[in-house]
């Protein structure tokens, strides 16, 4: 496992967002996407230009949401967050996934983005499916 040093920079040596968002879940707990950590995130990606600058070059994907019944509540198992990320990486930027408990709700909430509005809903049906398989 890396150490906290490393985490902060990419093979490149230059700043790794992800290996932020790894240290903050280690040094804060799962529940940290807390709006202070969202702040410095964003502070960290406008590298010095207009909160417009930096959202002009986004280009925004079709989304496609599920809400999957669970039991109970809580953090998601640490071998379905692991398989997540493996899946955002084979995306390679190209669109994402994001699973989350709700907060309120037995629910796991599953959002998928992709260049299509049929890729995302395929996306997010083999994220609902790999929810399913992880959960029981």
């Amino acid at each position: 496992m890396k150490g906290s040093a490393e985490l902060l920079v990419d093979e490149r040596g230059d700043p790794s967002t992800e290996g932020f968002r790894l240290l903050l879940r280690r040094s804060l707990g799962e529940d940290a996407h807390d709006g202070l950590a969202s702040a410095l995130l964003l502070c960290d990606a406008l590298q010095g230009r207009t909160l417009a600058e930096a959202a002009a070059v986004m280009v925004p994907y079709p989304q496609a949401k599920q809400n999957l019944p669970r039991l109970g509540r809580g953090p998601l198992p640490a071998a379905l967050l692991e398989r997540l990320e493996a899946v955002n990486g084979e995306l390679d930027g190209n669109g994402r996934v994001l699973v989350r408990p709700s907060g309120t709700e037995p629910l796991v909430r599953v959002l998928a983005e992709a260049p299509t509005q049929e890729e995302a809903e395929a996306l997010c049906a083999r994220i609902a499916a790999l929810v399913n398989q992880e959960l029981g």
